[in-house]
């Protein structure tokens, strides 16, 4: 026979799924052999799995490939329907494929969320950087406040809040002192002014 077929899971010259192979002609066939990049590969006079494509004399090598395709398929479809459930299984199946394509393209979404959740962390941790470093490791509790008034010269110019308010409070107790001072100076002047003595007057 000039025709070529697929041989699945069948006797010899058997058809399966209008695919078929007549008989093997001495043992000589072409072997399919599905490499990892998704290519097949055509070797002749050679079996793999029971499951074989064409001969030598009736199939080239580019035919081969190709039946090889329809093969794997027919044998994924004769495993779907040989387990009993028909069509519900086969339903069943294509559910299982979908799912597994959902969660394949579900996966770089995750990966991506999961990196700005870290790209945010780290970002986090930057800002919050410079106020950890600027802490020592043994932390030491800050004196207690000082007023300005009480402080040295040279320091209460360093002083760094209420320093305007502590001269301004200064001065004016200065000038109320001052203003009772005089007061109580005119007040001794006046006094003794009352009391001025006459100079003798010579006799």
């Amino acid at each position: 026979m000039s025709g070529y077929g697929v041989y699945v899971w069948g006797a010899e010259g058997s058809v399966y799924r209008g695919q078929w192979k007549e008989s093997m002609m001495d043992g000589c066939g072409v072997k399919i052999t599905k490499q990892p990049n998704g290519a097949f590969l055509a070797e002749e006079g050679q079996f793999v799995r029971d499951e074989w494509v064409g001969d030598v004399l009736a199939c080239t090598v580019e035919q081969a490939r190709q039946a090889a395709a329809a093969a794997d398929a027919a044998a994924q479809m004769a495993r779907v329907f040989e387990l009993g459930g028909g069509s519900s299984d086969a339903a069943a199946a294509v559910a299982r494929a979908q799912a597994a394509a959902e969660a394949a393209a579900a996966q770089p979404a995750k990966a991506r969320r999961h990196q700005r959740q870290q790209q945010q962390q780290q970002r986090a941790a930057a800002d919050a950087a410079p106020s950890t470093a600027a802490t020592p490791a043994t932390a030491v509790a800050p004196p207690p406040p000082v007023s300005a008034s009480t402080l040295p010269a040279r320091q209460r110019q360093q002083a760094p809040m209420g320093f305007v308010q502590e001269a301004v409070h200064n001065a004016a107790q200065a000038a109320q002192a001052a203003q009772r001072a005089a007061q109580a100076a005119l007040q001794r002047l006046t006094g003794s002014g009352g009391r001025r003595q006459e100079p003798p007057v010579a006799a």
